[in-house]
């Protein structure tokens, strides 16, 4: 398997309450993309909002090595956003 061509999964959480507050899918260095989005964005202003504070979101992958399509992988993230969801309620 040719780790440059196989996807991960990973997850964005706030180290000020520990909440995760966003889940994505990537190859190479697309996890650490985020931190320089400019775009105004619920997940951008949470993460101004932590450096603002002198801190850095935790960055997690929760899921590497992955040769799936890329619709299973909107599944799994579909899974993910559902769970989380339902943990809030």
């Amino acid at each position: 398997m040719n780790a440059e061509n196989s996807f991960y999964v990973y997850v964005y959480i706030d180290p000020r309450n520990f909440e995760e507050f966003y889940y994505g899918k990537g190859k190479g260095d697309r996890k650490n993309a985020h931190l320089q989005d400019t775009n105004d964005t619920e997940k951008t202003r949470r993460i101004k909002a932590i450096t603002d504070a002198g801190l850095q979101p935790i960055i997690r992958v929760i899921a590497a090595g992955l040769m799936w399509a890329l619709e299973e992988l909107k599944r799994l993230l579909f899974l993910l956003l559902n769970f989380i969801t339902k943990e809030k309620l």
